[in-house]
């Protein structure tokens, strides 16, 4: 019963001598190596398409920032344009107020000209009128031309200060006037550039606010990948523990159970 249960036990346990470990061991090695370079070559295949892929995606992002910078230096080159536009018409309107109120002080001016030359003409002839009058009665009526004179005074001094309030009040208008149209221009002026500078501000905004979205969804794209690597990495590092493992139990295996 015993020899039987010997040859039983032999049967099973197979015999191998120490070359025949070595080769299964170099065998085995050599299959896991092979393994393990295939995975590290798929790896760095897989490494170098997520580079290309990479490079890809940052040559399309400089060049839809290249484009956006472009389109913002066309549009601010726009508004400046139509902005210079603006206030050259500005310009020249507030040129022909200018001109429009010097031709009409220069009208003002003629045409007071012309009455007080009138009045001095006037003047002038009703004095020689008296004159020769006076000279003609002075023996006789030198109370009279007293009077006369008295009289003549009083209307010149009454007509020099009608002219002179009717030019305070000409000169007065003209500059209340004047004043008027300066606030008028400065206030238009002052609202135009507000307007500018308000949009100006929101464009920046907007084209900022979209270039930091752009480099977010970069980031988290980068991220992403990178987080992908490491854990394809781990799993391969896991598969070759994995594999150094088998190896272990294999050897010790051959080594618990020698050749007969």
């Amino acid at each position: 019963m015993a020899s039987s249960g010997e040859l039983a036990h032999n049967e099973v346990v197979v015999s191998v001598n120490d070359p025949q470990v070595w080769t299964l061991i170099g065998v085995f090695s050599a299959v896991m190596f092979s393994v393990a370079g295939l995975l590290m070559r798929s790896n760095r295949q897989l490494v170098d398409v997520l580079r290309a892929e990479v490079s890809t995606l940052a040559a399309g992002l400089d060049a839809r920032i290249d484009r956006v910078e472009v389109s913002l230096g066309a549009r601010i080159d726009q508004v400046e344009v139509s902005l210079g536009a603006r206030m050259d018409r500005l310009e020249d309107r507030v040129d022909q107020v200018v001109v429009s109120l010097g031709a009409r002080i220069d009208r003002v001016e003629v045409s007071l000209g012309a009455r007080i030359d009138q009045v001095e003409v006037s003047l002038g002839a009703r004095m020689v009128r008296l004159e020769d009058r006076v000279d003609q009665v002075v023996v006789s009526l030198g109370a009279r031309i007293d009077r006369v004179e008295v009289s003549l005074g009083a209307r010149i001094d009454q007509v020099e200060v009608s002219l002179g309030a009717r030019i305070d009040q000409v000169e007065a208008s003209l500059g209340a006037r004047i004043d008027q149209v300066e606030a008028s221009l400065g206030a238009r002026i002052d609202q135009v550039e507000a307007s500018l500078g308000a949009r100006i501000d929101r464009v920046e905004e907007s084209l900022t606010a979209r270039v930091d979205r752009v480099e977010l969804k970069a980031d988290e794209r980068h991220a992403h990948l990178v987080e992908v690597m490491e854990i394809r990495f781990d799993s391969v590092d896991h598969r070759l523990g994995s594999v150094e493992e088998d190896l272990r139990i294999v050897k010790a295996h051959l080594l618990r159970h020698p050749a007969a």
